[in-house]
């Protein structure tokens, strides 16, 4: 199974350097919110609005398969 993210997610760069390599921090999780033809797309859900395969084409709400 092949993953993909939602075109609308965007990852977050550390606002400070020297970045320190901590166990157990915060950080977002992505989850699966749609599938189809062997590929899995991943979002965090943090962006407005729908999400989008990298191609572009919109996710469904409706008839997401996940």
């Amino acid at each position: 199974m092949e993953r993909a993210f939602c075109a609308h997610f965007r990852q977050a760069m550390p606002e400070t350097f020297p970045v320190q390599h901590r166990h157990n921090l915060a950080t977002r999780k992505a989850v699966a919110v749609a599938r189809r033809d062997g590929l899995i797309l991943y979002c965090d859900s943090v962006h407005p609005g729908g999400h989008a395969w990298p191609d572009g084409s919109l996710i469904d709400p409706d008839a997401a398969d996940v």
